[in-house]
């Protein structure tokens, strides 16, 4: 590796062969190194050049590109295999230390989840099954997008024959395909679990972005790099904010939802309003997708990289596509009234499936709420048990209330793998849950999601109390 690099890094002009060089990088430096020409990334405190790599990735370019410029430890281990960890080094050159961070660190990987990968991987290579491929899940997502086109055909064709209450019927059953495709065609291609191909993944993205008028990218921003990497965790440095985008809240918020958050009157009432605002959740995810693109270029302390033309394309198209046969196409044959009704319908539907569905696997009452050490940047516990103890479980033994939600009820296994398609995530539920018990690891569960649901709202009602205190960020 020749390749000749020049720049300033932690203050120190450097101009030199990289393989005879290490460098200090801070993550300002490293941020941009963040495009196809140009691609950095930064793994277990070594900055890699990645860019020869690009093409030769088996999950394709474009998930390094997404993560170009960034410290993908986090990422980087729980997506892949121990073997593949194990040859970084062999794949791409080193080009020098990181000295700083843009988000917190986390202690190197543990004995516990490095055991319990283990576990996991040998079980299925010893069931030859690819940990990606769900058949079933395969079918069922080909089918609810093909049920959400027909439903919003089906609407407003049975409100222009007079049929309106059968049109609002249709809507229903339309909001419910589409929060399937959120929580299945969505969730698992943007978790690069919808098969082994990437193709497959790009697929269901789009199916998303053109179905629901919503952005795959900005939702693989939020979620992938932001939810998962930094579950619950609260940032000191930032007035009491959270680095998870999910659970961001601001002084005062339409909900107190940490112990940190300062405490307000309304909140007292926050169990029985807060569930009502769940509603709009679709049309906040619209929103901050053009704030995100056109004005903050970011999704909270998550940063966009330069957005590439294939994702503009799907971000507009998916847009206008929405706009078009949603709104515009209906209002031709029904009064523009009736159009309205038949896609708020079918939007309530999808936000309060989709909230309670989220809500009940972070939000309650034993989850923990990780701190970032203010002198060190990192969080003092292992990445793994934090996954565990900011999640809840719920209905294991209930295969309808799995596939309802998409095997969410099996959030903590997902966390640690998310990789797994959501189709194989039961197959893997009682060894993780066994080797929790064998290190002492409290696996938060519940026996149904009414269990779950009431839990949230119970930890709503408790936080929405006078006379507990705000709660200082530790260290």
């Amino acid at each position: 590796y020749q390749r000749r690099v020049r720049g300033t890094f932690s203050g120190v002009s450097v101009l030199g062969h990289t393989s005879h060089l290490r460098m200090k990088i801070d993550w300002v430096e490293l941020s941009k190194h963040n495009t196809e020409e140009d691609c950095w990334v930064a793994i277990k405190g070594k900055v890699y050049d990645i860019t020869g790599w690009l093409d030769k990735h088996p999950g394709g370019k474009r998930i390094l590109l997404i993560m170009a410029g960034r410290d993908a430890t986090l990422i980087f281990e729980s997506y892949h295999s121990l073997k593949s960890i194990q040859l970084l080094t062999k794949r791409c050159p080193i080009v020098g230390d990181l000295v700083s961070s843009e988000h917190p660190s986390f202690p190197p990987m543990s004995e516990f989840y490095r055991s319990l990968k283990g576990k996991v991987e040998k079980y299925f290579i010893d069931q030859k099954i690819d940990p990606r491929f769900s058949l079933t899940i395969v079918i069922k997502s080909f089918i609810t997008v093909l049920f959400s086109f027909l439903f919003a055909f089906l609407a407003p064709y049975a409100a222009s024959q007079g049929y309106l209450s059968l049109a609002c019927f249709f809507a229903v059953l339309l909001g419910f395909a589409n929060a399937s495709i959120g929580y299945t065609t969505l969730h698992d291609s943007t978790h690069f679990a919808m098969t082994s191909h990437n193709f497959m993944w790009r697929l269901g993205e789009i199916c998303f972005d053109f179905c629901l008028g919503s952005s795959s990218f900005m939702w693989i921003h939020q979620h992938f790099i932001g939810h998962h990497s930094y579950t619950n965790v609260l940032d000191s440095s930032k007035k009491m904010d959270a680095i998870d985008p999910d659970v961001c809240t601001n002084d005062p918020d339409f909900r107190r939802i940490k112990r940190t958050q300062a405490y307000f009157n309304r909140y007292k009432y926050q169990w029985i309003y807060a569930p009502f605002f769940y509603g709009g959740l679709s049309i906040k995810f619209r929103i901050n997708d053009l704030v995100m693109m056109l004005v903050k270029k970011s999704n909270g302390h998550i940063r966009l990289n330069p957005v590439d033309s294939s994702d503009k394309l799907i971000f507009w198209g998916g847009k206008l596509f929405f706009l078009f046969y949603r709104f515009i196409l209906p209002s031709m044959f029904i009064p523009f009234g009736q159009v309205l009704l038949l896609n708020l319908i079918p939007e309530l539907v999808f936000s309060y499936y989709l909230a309670f569905i989220f809500q009940v696997n972070h939000i309650f009452s034993d989850a923990l709420w990780p701190t970032v050490n203010p002198k060190t940047g990192e969080v003092n516990m292992d990445w793994a048990k934090l996954q565990i103890l900011t999640t809840l479980d719920y209905a294991h033994h209930s295969p309808l209330t799995t596939h309802l939600v998409g095997a969410l009820n099996y959030q903590v296994v997902h966390h640690l793998f998310p990789y797994i398609s959501q189709g194989n995530l039961p197959l893997v539920a009682p060894l993780v849950k066994k080797h929790c018990k064998e290190h002492g690891v409290k696996y938060h569960y519940a026996p149904t999601f009414y269990d779950a649901f009431v839990g949230h709202i119970n930890y709503l009602k408790e936080l929405g109390s006078q006379g507990i205190a705000v709660e200082p960020h530790l260290d």
